[in-house]
C-alpha cells in the first residue's frame, strides 16, 4: 500500500513538474508575440504558385498584455480596425483569436485558430484557415502572413 501511494505521488510530482514547464513556455510565447506588428507579406493556398506577396501598406496588429488583439489598416484618407477581440496562447506554435467585431461578419464570435512560429522576437509567421469570406462564400483557404515587430528605434 505505501508502495503504491510512493508511486501515485511521484507520478503527480513529474506531472506537475512537466504541466508547470508546459505552462512556462505558454507564458513566454504570450510575452513575445505582446506589441505592435506590421504585415510584410502574405499567400493563401489558392495562389501558392504565385508566392508570397507584398501586404498593403498600413497593416497592423496590436497584441496587449491584458490578452487583447486589434488589427489595424492605416490608409491615407482614415484608419479602420478590420477585427479585433481576445486572444490566448494555447501552445507554443498555436494561439486563438476570439473575435469579437470584424470588417469580415462570418468571422464575428467565432474563434479562430491560428498556427504560428516566431524568428527571434521580432519576425512572426502566421497561419491559419478561412471557412468563408464576407459575402458567406465557401473559401475553405489557408491564409499565410509574415509578420515583423514595431520598434522604439535607438535615438
Amino acid at each position: 500500500m505505501k508502495k503504491k501511494t510512493l508511486h501515485v505521488l511521484t507520478l503527480i510530482a513529474i506531472s506537475s513538474f512537466f504541466l508547470a514547464n508546459a505552462q512556462s513556455k505558454i507564458n513566454e510565447k504570450s510575452k513575445a508575440l505582446e506589441g505592435v506588428w506590421t504585415c510584410k507579406a502574405e499567400r493563401s493556398s489558392n495562389l501558392l504558385e504565385m508566392g508570397f506577396r507584398p501586404a498593403m501598406p498600413g497593416t497592423l496588429k496590436i497584441i496587449s498584455a491584458d490578452g487583447k488583439f486589434t488589427n489595424i489598416r492605416v490608409m491615407q484618407s482614415k484608419t479602420v480596425i478590420t477585427i479585433d477581440g481576445l486572444f490566448k496562447v494555447e501552445s507554443d506554435s498555436i494561439f486563438v483569436e476570439s473575435i469579437k467585431r470584424s470588417l469580415n461578419s462570418v468571422l464575428i464570435g467565432k474563434e479562430n485558430r491560428l498556427l504560428f512560429r516566431m524568428e527571434g522576437n521580432n519576425k512572426l509567421y502566421i497561419k491559419w484557415f478561412l471557412e468563408k469570406n464576407q459575402l458567406n462564400q465557401k473559401m475553405n483557404i489557408w491564409i499565410e502572413e509574415l509578420w515583423e515587430k514595431a520598434e522604439m528605434p535607438s535615438i
